[in-house]
C-alpha cells in the first residue's frame, strides 16, 4: 500500500511538472527535475529515449522552419535592395514578423533576442554566411549555403542549412557538402569543424 501511494504522488507530480520525495513518511514537492527513477517508474523500457528523440525531432523540425522563414526574409530583403542581401541578420527583422522568437533555435535555452540591433550584435542562433553578397552574383544558387545553425543544439549533431534560392535541408556535422563546410570554415576559422567533431 505504501508504494502503490508513492507512485501515485510521483505520478500527480510529474503531471504539475514537480518532483517528488519522502522523508520521514512524509512526501514533498518541489519545483525541480523529476528523479530518474521516477522517470523510469512511469515510462519503462526504452520510452524515455523514445520520448527524448520525438522531443529532438520536433525541434529539428521547427529549426527549419526558423530558417525557412529567414532565408525568405533575406530573399525579399534583396528583392528590395538590388539584389544585395543584408550586411548583418538585424536587417531583416521587420521582412520576418519583428519576432525574436524566429532568431533562436527551438533547442537553446535563451531567451529570443528584443530588437534587430541584438540580433545584429550576434544575439542569434543562425550562422549568416553571406553577408552583403549580391544574389545576382551567385551562379548556382541551389547549392549556395547562406545560412546554418550553430552547431551543437540540435540533437545527435545536425544542424540544419538555408541555401541562397530559399530552400533548407539537415545534415550532420560530419556529412556536410564541401561548400556548406568551406563556407564554415571561412567564417570560424580553419580547423574548426575538426575541432568540434573531435568534442562530441
Amino acid at each position: 500500500a505504501e508504494l502503490l501511494k508513492k507512485k501515485k504522488a510521483a505520478r500527480e507530480a510529474m503531471v504539475m511538472g514537480l518532483a517528488v520525495h519522502a522523508e520521514n513518511g512524509i512526501f514533498e514537492a518541489t519545483l525541480a527535475t523529476p528523479p530518474a527513477e521516477v522517470v523510469s517508474e512511469l515510462y519503462p523500457g526504452g520510452m524515455v529515449d523514445a520520448l527524448r528523440k520525438a522531443r529532438g525531432k520536433a525541434r529539428l523540425v521547427s529549426d527549419l522552419g526558423n530558417l525557412k522563414q529567414l532565408s525568405l526574409g533575406m530573399i525579399m530583403f534583396a528583392d528590395d535592395n538590388n539584389g544585395s542581401f543584408p550586411k548583418d541578420l538585424g536587417a531583416i527583422w521587420t521582412y520576418v514578423g519583428s519576432s525574436g522568437a524566429v532568431f533562436r533555435c527551438p533547442a537553446s535555452r535563451r531567451s529570443p533576442p528584443k530588437s534587430a540591433g541584438a540580433v545584429a550584435r550576434g544575439d542569434c542562433d543562425y550562422i549568416y554566411l553571406k553577408p552583403g553578397v549580391n544574389l545576382n552574383r551567385i551562379r548556382s544558387s541551389s547549392q549556395e549555403p547562406i545560412m546554418i545553425t550553430r552547431p551543437g543544439l540540435l540533437m545527435d549533431n545536425m544542424v540544419n542549412v538555408a541555401y541562397a534560392d530559399g530552400h533548407v535541408t539537415s545534415h550532420s556535422v560530419k556529412a556536410l557538402a564541401p561548400r556548406v563546410r568551406a563556407s564554415l570554415e571561412k567564417h570560424h576559422g580553419r580547423g574548426w569543424l575538426r575541432k568540434l567533431k573531435a568534442k562530441k
